[in-house]
């Protein structure tokens, strides 16, 4: 092969690199001061839950005359459950101005290859349809499933206003997949990044675990952790096969599964929990991360893209 054969083909190496990352890198951040952002993400996010929640606990009866009986539809309690959306919020305009706003909710909106839209639309369903014909077929956890229920909150899905009136999908999603994620992968390997986000997820729900009234109070936390940490993994894989977009990997998943929870054709328990680590673990097998090395090291993609000129041949 002679010398200008050798510079044709790495160019044309060079140029696919470049393309490819150029494509997968923007659902990473290449925040300068992504650690003290994130720190300060979390800080907001407890102060709220756990500062107001706490005085809330305290002074219960004081809450409840103002605001109703403690349950997820009362203003208090939607205001801890809005608190990483607050603080994603917040942050963005403080250290990213309008501009950074902007390109936040432009994100949500990316445009999503059809194959990828269809799988996070149909993911919940599908594993919860698989779910509740196990439950059919052995027996076990059947009281834990509702077909009825099921199959009735479909058209709650497409007509109801649930997505408005449950506080969980838009309250959370801006602030946990919106905000923290991407620099979650800035810092680490999407396996490492989900774990810690699912860990900081399960135990913001810590204090409604102890506020009687709210859906999680009666739950087993240990199983409640299980689902977390799986959902995670499931909205973390749809994340990075979107191309970043919070609203259909992280807030579309909320809601999907918050309604047949609320709906009653579900209940957080061992069925459920094992049901959903299953799809994670099958995602797994099939490598549903291979791509996860282009998210590393992509602030140094975006660095070396910003000084370099686009490669054309």
């Amino acid at each position: 092969m002679n010398t200008n054969s050798k510079a044709i083909e790495n160019k044309d190496v060079k140029l696919k690199e470049i393309n490819m990352n150029r494509t997968k890198s923007y659902y990473v951040t290449s925040r300068p001061h992504v650690v003290k952002e994130l720190v300060l993400f979390f800080i907001i996010t407890f102060a709220i839950m756990f500062g107001l929640g706490g005085l809330g606990m305290v002074f219960r009866s004081q809450v409840e005359k103002v605001f109703g009986p403690i349950s997820n539809n009362n203003l208090f309690v939607m205001l801890l459950i809005y608190a990483p959306t607050i603080a994603g919020l917040t942050l963005t305009i403080i250290f990213e101005k309008w501009n950074g706003l902007v390109a936040l909710f432009k994100r949500g909106v990316l445009f999503t290859k059809p194959k990828w839209l269809i799988i996070a639309i149909f993911i919940i369903p599908l594993i919860l349809l698989v779910y509740g014909l196990f439950t059919y077929l052995t027996g076990i956890g059947a009281s834990d499933f509702n077909w009825i229920a099921y199959f009735g909150t479909f058209p709650l899905l497409i007509f109801s206003l649930n997505i408005f009136t449950d506080a969980g999908p838009i309250g959370e999603e801006l602030g946990w997949r919106g905000y923290a994620l991407p620099r979650l992968l800035q810092l680490r390997s999407p396996i490492a990044a989900t774990s810690i986000l699912a860990a900081f997820w399960t135990v913001f729900h810590l204090v409604a675990f102890l506020s009687p009234g709210t859906r999680q109070s009666g739950m087993s936390f240990i199983w409640f952790t299980v689902f977390c940490f799986s959902i995670a993994f499931i909205m973390t894989w749809l994340y990075m096969n979107t191309g970043g977009n919070w609203i259909v990997s992280g807030l579309l998943q909320h809601y999907l599964i918050n309604s047949f929870a609320i709906n009653g054709a579900i209940k957080v328990g061992p069925g459920l929990a094992i049901s959903l680590g299953v799809a994670v673990i099958t995602i797994f097998l099939f490598k549903g991360f291979r791509e996860s090395r282009l998210a590393r090291g992509s602030a140094s993609f975006k660095s070396r893209l910003a000084d370099e000129p686009e490669i054309k041949l």
